[in-house]
């Protein structure tokens, strides 16, 4: 809906979307507004697209925690978890992946520094020869609260909390779920993904 709402009013006006879209409201109170599925959007003059690309994950932390700010206050939110390891070292036993962060692997434990924390879900994806993402879960936890992400295409690791899991753009770029109602897929490689806003 904001996408919408704000392309719209953008090629009519380009100041309108940075001075005046949240001008007249709490910009908290307008997002939760336009979580409602009747919210009224203006008559579509255009397609939009979401561009998704790989190099993302490495400013994803830093993006994480400019939407982890109240907009009313600038009070900063808890700060989300979210490690990326390229470089990585596997005894049989133990997966290192630098920063003191290290997997138990038989027991599915994540050791971060002096603590330890159950993983929630181990996840593999990659791509076919016939370029067909391809995506395994297997869930070691209901009470874990960390995730990793293997990505076979880029041999690198995504180690990381819920809500950067359950979060767009891992959703869409890394693990490849989107509403089919809301998106189509226009593009899918593993150096970009571009879906098309169907609304």
């Amino acid at each position: 809906n904001l996408a919408r709402l704000a392309v719209e009013n953008y090629t009519k006006d380009p100041g309108i979307v940075a001075d005046r879209l949240f001008a007249k409201k709490n910009p908290n109170d307008f997002l939760e507004e336009l979580k409602d599925p009747a919210f009224k959007l203006p008559k579509k003059s255009r397609d939009i697209y979401l561009f998704l690309p790989n190099r993302m994950l490495n400013i994803f932390p830093t993006v994480g925690l400019f939407s982890n700010l109240d907009l009313v206050s600038g009070k900063k939110g808890d700060q989300p978890f979210f490690y990326k390891s390229d470089r990585f070292k596997d005894d049989g036993k133990i997966l290192y992946f630098g920063q003191g962060l290290a997997l138990e692997k038989e027991k599915g434990i994540l050791h971060i520094g002096k603590g330890v924390t159950p993983i929630k879900r181990f996840v593999v994806v990659g791509y076919t020869k016939d370029g067909k993402l391809q995506k395994n879960v297997q869930t070691l936890s209901e009470d874990g609260e960390i995730s990793i992400i293997f990505m076979q295409s880029y041999n690198s690791f995504l180690i990381l909390d819920e809500k950067m899991y359950n979060s767009l753009f891992i959703k869409l770029f890394v693990l490849g779920d989107y509403d089919k109602e809301l998106f189509d897929l226009v593009i899918d490689s593993p150096y970009a993904k571009v879906y098309k806003l169907k609304r």
